[in-house]
């Protein structure tokens, strides 16, 4: 048998990455377990990554990518007793997960219903969880409070819709103007972020102001979005898409400079909490918060799969791709033309 993974050699463009078949199977070491994955992400974190641009990373080369899976325990490795062959696990990895089969340590495993299906339990690990979380964790809404969610179309911003109706929020997402429809899908009132007078619709829309902002987009974004909260309101911000998608591959310039970006964007942030007008400033990093609180991270992701399974949230899914396609993912997701999430599928 052998265990097809998407990987990198080096950090650049799409056109860096390949395909291979490793001739044998992974083996779990003392703790580990080997899982079949049945999807795993496509994602932006994935171009970050691949760029050389994701920070507090520092990869070995060839690197498999991938930031998360849903697959089925496959072979038990020593000493471990929590789970059995044929359970159904998600795993946040960060790298990895692009595969057909992957070892990981067994007590970072979430047990995953049966009746779900993988695709859509996939998108419960990083995508919703990062939406959850930023609801509950960070900014903890309220039942009728007002947000403003940036890129509403995309992965997180299609989670946080989803998930916001869900809680009550009264919602304003912004996107292009072919977007616009499946924003006002979930509820929201829906902004042309290229309108003319944009600031002026998103200030009229927030009304008194906006008691969470979620904010993925760039720096200038985040300066805009504070502005519009009102006191005692929080700016949340993740991913910095624009910070990142400016630099088109690494180079002697970028590797000094390119993570400095989030640096600069994380130390002004961090200024504008000193302003005397009781407004907050925020960063959410998943990872970050599930090292410092492993706890939340099973609970919420149990939260989550919960919901699923009722039907009281559906992710939106743009394509099922498999691992061959793995290229023209990374091309998507750079040209801002997907709408949710792209998954990996593997045959079973």
């Amino acid at each position: 048998m052998s265990n097809k993974q998407v990987i990198i050699s080096a950090f650049g463009t799409p056109d860096i990455i390949k395909v291979i078949n490793t001739p044998a199977l992974p083996e779990p070491k003392r703790g580990e377990v080997r899982i079949k994955i049945e999807a795993s992400s496509a994602t932006f974190s994935d171009v970050i990554i691949r760029k050389g641009l994701y920070p507090n990373l520092n990869p070995t080369f060839p690197l498999a990518l991938g930031y998360d899976l849903v697959g089925v325990v496959d072979k038990l490795g020593e000493e471990v007793t929590n789970l059995t062959i044929g359970q159904r696990v998600a795993d946040l990895t960060r790298t990895g997960s692009n595969a057909e089969y992957i070892c990981r340590p067994s007590d970072r495993l979430v047990s995953v219903p049966t009746t779900v299906d993988a695709a859509e339990a996939e998108t419960m690990v990083l995508t919703y969880m990062t939406a959850y979380q930023m609801y509950r964790r960070v900014a903890k809404v309220k039942l009728g409070q007002t947000v403003l969610i940036h890129g509403g179309a995309g992965a997180v911003g299609s989670a946080l819709l989803d998930l916001g109706r869900h809680l009550g929020l009264n919602m304003v997402a912004t996107a292009s103007a072919k977007k616009l429809d499946l924003l006002r899908a979930y509820g929201a009132t829906a902004i042309d972020y290229r309108a003319t007078h944009y600031t002026q619709q998103l200030q009229r829309a927030g009304g008194d102001g906006y008691d969470a902002v979620f904010d993925g987009v760039g720096f200038q974004s985040f300066m805009r979005s504070f502005r519009l909260l009102k006191r005692g309101g929080t700016l949340v911000t993740y991913g910095a898409a624009s910070s990142a998608s400016s630099v088109s591959q690494r180079s002697l310039v970028t590797s000094i400079f390119g993570p400095a970006l989030f640096f600069v964007i994380d130390i002004t942030l961090l200024l504008l909490n000193y302003l005397p007008n009781d407004r907050s400033t925020k960063s959410y990093d998943i990872s970050k918060m599930r090292t410092e609180q492993p706890d939340w991270f099973v609970a919420d992701l149990q939260d989550l799969f919960d919901l699923l399974v009722s039907d009281k949230i559906k992710p939106e899914i743009a394509e099922l791709l498999s691992l061959d396609d793995a290229i023209r993912a990374h091309e998507l997701i750079e040209s801002g033309n997907v709408s949710g999430r792209l998954v990996f599928v593997t045959k079973q």
